[in-house]
């Protein structure tokens, strides 16, 4: 009965949720954590990205992302190379270290709509059999959202602006 109704306030609670407008990132195959926190620390090594996107060049309003963002693992001890059945070495870290920790800034512009903010990510991580990690992450994020209200134009020059002349 317990268990019914906490599934029931989770639906309930999730339906008056409401969403919010994300950076556009082209390039989440070279920087994942940009987009997922329970990446943060994942690889096992420290790592510091810069990205930057610029769409449709030359036009006013276009969108435009920056963003700098690191994370990495807190580990117990060094990363260890581990040989395959082919003989082959792998480079992975030891489970010893589990907590990953990252954060990112960003500048997203996008027409008369900025946002800038940043983002604090915990991660934990769990080997399970063979090379496969069960990852989950929180995150804390906050941002300042600014609209242009000087670019904002109801005018259109084509329209006449005195209607009794059109009778």
């Amino acid at each position: 009965m317990r268990r019914a109704v906490y599934i029931l306030l989770l639906l309930i609670t999730g339906s008056y949720a409401s969403a919010q407008q994300l950076p556009i990132y082209s390039q989440y195959l070279y920087n994942r954590f940009l987009i997922n926190p329970a990446v943060a620390g994942s690889d096992g090594y420290t790592s510091f990205n810069l990205t930057a996107r610029e769409q449709w060049v030359g036009y006013a309003g276009a969108p435009r992302t920056f963003s700098f963002s690191g994370q990495t693992r807190l580990l117990k001890r060094k990363l260890a190379i581990k040989h395959t059945g082919s003989g082959r070495q792998v480079f992975r870290p030891k489970t010893d270290g589990r907590v990953g920790l990252g954060g990112y800034i960003y500048s997203d512009k996008n027409g008369i709509v900025q946002r800038t903010g940043f983002q604090f990510s915990y991660s934990y991580h769990i080997w399970l059999k063979n090379a496969t990690q069960l990852s989950m992450g929180l995150a804390f994020t906050g941002y300042h959202f600014k609209i242009d209200e000087t670019a904002i134009n109801f005018e259109n020059p084509n329209l006449p602006t005195n209607f009794s002349r059109l009778h």
